[in-house]
């Protein structure tokens, strides 16, 4: 299934929400497609099993791990790779930092090329900025990807944490890459979207903004308390 140009919704609900259950993700890909969304990103076996049955745009799935440092990992192994392609995702979505975790013998550069031999879906690589940026995209394409994304900006132990879209990583991505580039991270105004697209992104995911009701309310209340 093709991906058009245009807004991703990421529908994911984290521990301790109210919206963390099979239903509430349905229906959060179902109003997004309502919206406009030219596709969503859903994690794990079962949402993405029932979103797709819901839905008629593309689902990129993706099974959330941690590393042993506690950060956060994107389909790490082949296992959870064929996990999403046999929950009838259209995309899978998988880390392209490189990063090697203590309990496994294999660097990610290894395990992603792996993935992308060894399924039938279009991979596309999660990165992060590092000091080694035209490198790891080199990389990333070379083990197979069909499209590249700015996801782990800001969430790995080689980024600095920030509150806003990563534009100077986006811009390296763009700059380097053939591939179609989807913009991701703290997209939330009208301005992101706009300099995002200009930029010559394929696609921009919102998420947080859309699916996190309790920090949108947490932002009405602070301006309201300014």
């Amino acid at each position: 299934m093709k991906l058009h140009k245009g807004i991703i919704v990421s529908c994911q609900a984290e521990e301790g929400s109210a919206f963390n259950n099979v239903n509430s993700i349905v229906n959060f890909a179902l109003e997004a497609e309502r919206g406009g969304a030219v596709g969503v990103r859903i994690e794990g076996y079962e949402n993405i099993k029932a979103v797709k049955r819901a839905v008629k745009i593309p689902v990129i799935g993706l099974i959330k791990r941690e590393y042993t440092t506690g950060r956060v990992w994107i389909t790490p192994t082949l296992q959870d790779a064929v996990l999403v392609e046999q929950a009838e995702a259209d995309f899978i979505a998988v880390d392209a930092t490189g990063r090697k975790d203590a309990l496994h013998k294999n660097d990610g550069w290894q395990y992603l090329k792996e993935i992308c031999m060894h399924t039938n879906l279009p991979v596309i690589g999660d990165m992060a900025s590092s000091g080694f940026m035209h490198k790891s995209i080199i990389e990333a394409e070379r083990c197979g990807c069909k499209l590249l994304s700015t996801t782990l900006s800001g969430y790995t132990e080689y980024c600095n944490p920030v509150d806003q879209p990563d534009f100077e990583f986006l811009r390296c991505l763009v700059d380097i890459s053939n591939l179609p580039i989807i913009a991701e991270g703290r997209y939330s105004t009208k301005e992101h979207i706009q300099r995002a697209k200009r930029m010559g992104v394929n696609n921009i995911v919102i998420g947080s903004s859309i699916t996190r009701p309790h920090l949108i309310t947490q932002r009405y209340k602070e301006n309201y308390n300014e």
